[in-house]
């Protein structure tokens, strides 16, 4: 970061935080404002203390940079405020050394060359989302298992701004029903695979929620995405009962992800869309 470091504000949203807590929060952020690209305009942390006794983690922290124009957010949530501080500082290194990466590609991309002509590194101006692959030669070419991370939706949302991709598979807090946030009309579409209402208070955009998660086997779910021409599909896989989304590669083929009790990731096997 560059010189003329900002003040980092601290502040108490709601319920009891101790002094200790919010020195923390000012070391650790101040800490992790050295990765920042470009100047650090200014950082702003809130801390909470939700008092519902049906809250598990009842330490909420949340953080907001401005990096030369650019925001930055973290939002967490823990048993303690300094397992939140943790927390959020390690969201926060997380978004950093993505717009950190971000500025090093666009640094390294070809100008932009005029209509009609073409310059040696440049870039097709309309690309297609993924190669047109015809549906008989379309396999599942990547599985991934793994243990999904218990958030509410405001984390997932940040999550999908982290990763920078169109949904994110995890288990909603509340509910404890695996689910999946998508970007939606200027807001968010949350789809559970449960019947009761997950928490979406703290969400800073709309949320359409959903319920309506059909009950399938893997090859449905291929012949659904191909027949809608879908980018994905989240189903409840028959055999095991998780949460399971079926996704187009940007090679054409399919991918797949989905939540197990224990991580895992299995070698691909070539299961095509029915015809």
């Amino acid at each position: 970061m560059t010189s003329g470091e900002p003040v980092i504000q601290v502040a108490v949203a709601h319920g009891e935080v101790s002094p200790s807590a919010r020195e923390y929060a000012e070391e650790k952020v101040g800490a992790i404002l050295r990765l920042a690209p470009a100047p650090v305009l200014f950082a702003r942390v809130s801390l909470a203390h939700e008092n519902a006794p049906s809250r598990e983690r009842p330490a909420v922290a949340k953080a907001n940079l401005d990096v030369n124009g650019r925001l930055v957010r973290a939002h967490v949530a823990a048993g303690t405020h300094l397992e939140a501080i943790d927390l959020l500082e390690e969201k926060l290194r997380q978004g950093l050394e993505t717009l950190s990466e971000k500025r090093r590609a666009r640094r390294h991309e070809p100008a932009e060359v005029p209509p009609g002509q073409w310059r040696h590194g440049a870039l097709p101006t309309d690309r297609p989302e993924w190669f047109p692959r015809p549906v008989s030669e379309r396999e599942v070419v990547r599985r991934k298992s793994y243990a999904l991370r218990e958030q509410t939706a405001a984390e997932a949302a940040l999550d999908l701004d982290l990763l920078d991709q169109d949904w994110v598979l995890f288990t909603e807090l509340t509910t404890g029903a695996d689910a999946v946030l998508a970007f939606d009309d200027g807001g968010y579409r949350l789809t559970v695979a449960a019947d009761e209402e997950p928490d979406v208070s703290d969400m800073d955009a709309p949320v359409d929620v959903r319920h309506e998660v059909p009950r399938m086997d893997l090859s449905t779910a291929l012949r659904l995405l191909d027949e809608a021409d879908l980018r994905f599909v989240f189903f409840v896989e028959a055999d095991s009962g998780r949460g399971m989304v079926a996704y187009r590669r940007y090679d054409g083929h399919y991918g797949t992800v989905t939540g197990a009790d224990e991580p895992a990731e299995t070698a691909p096997e070539p299961v095509r869309s029915p015809a």
